[in-house]
């Protein structure tokens, strides 16, 4: 996944990089800054999950 899916696909699910980083276990949005910015690359099981949230019209909410 590049840094612009991963844009997307935080667009498409409504939330931004603190909450997203919160939602997969982070304390902040630090790890996701990284992703975004090239520094680190985006690691595939969240890859595959955030693809998988999209495609059904899951949110953080929704997935336990």
């Amino acid at each position: 996944m590049t840094p612009t899916t991963l844009r997307t696909i935080i667009a498409k699910l409504g939330v931004n990089n603190t909450e997203l980083g919160r939602f997969l276990g982070h304390t902040d949005g630090r790890e996701v800054r990284r992703w975004l910015a090239g520094d680190v690359p985006i690691p595939i099981p969240v890859a595959k999950l955030l693809r998988l949230m999209v495609k059904l019209g899951l949110g953080p909410d929704d997935v336990p």
